[in-house]
């Protein structure tokens, strides 16, 4: 994408790198809405920071981080195997992975799952949980909608449902029984990391 903007987006790319999340939104609606100009100021933020991520993915592999995520991923799966209906939720950015991992999950494993904003989960449903209809939550590592994610993984954690993560930080990984690391929030900010979440819950389809 980047060959087609002009030299004055390409150089205004670093520029755009601290742009908050609601930037971020705004371009993806007037994007959305047929503004063409907003792809070309878009583009250079994304592509810079996908770059960014994929050597950090390529470190951690050559370091030997390959094998650690295989055996939380294969941990997950054998929670999860069992499992009469899953609930996966994420908020804000996050949401669109969470419907993407239910979508895979009833496609390729055939396993009930319903995919669910934090708002339509807490709001109701959140009552199904329980020991045999666990809870998939999927989280950036930090954002303004973390702490709610977090919340929400304690409060299914007092009842008898089993509570997962995909992503998130140290504090969210720790409300939860098993969590399959997402990107560090040092690489990729909470508007991008939908890009990354997605990868956890494939792996996890195809364990």
């Amino acid at each position: 994408c980047a060959s087609r903007l002009s030299p004055g987006v390409v150089r205004s790319g670093q520029a755009m790198m601290d742009a908050p999340s609601a930037d971020v939104t705004s371009l993806l609606k007037a994007w959305r809405d047929g503004d063409q100009h907003a792809l070309d100021r878009l583009t250079p933020l994304v592509y810079d920071h996908l770059r960014r991520l994929g050597r950090q993915l390529v470190r951690k592999e050559r370091a030997g981080d390959k094998k650690d995520a295989t055996s939380l991923v294969h941990e997950a799966f054998g929670r999860l195997v069992d499992a009469r209906t899953l609930v996966v939720s994420g908020r804000g950015f996050a949401y669109s992975t969470a419907l993407e991992i239910a979508l895979k999950l009833k496609e390729t494993c055939y396993v009930t799952a319903v995919g669910l904003s934090y708002a339509d989960l807490v709001h109701g449903p959140i009552a199904i949980l329980d020991a045999r209809t666990p809870a998939l939550l999927v989280a950036a590592a930090d954002g303004p909608m973390l702490p709610e994610m977090t919340a929400l993984a304690h409060r299914i954690a007092t009842t008898t449902a089993p509570v997962y993560g995909i992503g998130g930080d140290a504090t969210f990984a720790a409300a939860c029984h098993t969590t399959l690391p997402g990107p560090p929030a040092s690489g990729l900010p909470e508007y991008l990391a939908p890009f990354a979440l997605v990868v956890p819950g494939q792996l996890l389809v195809e364990a």
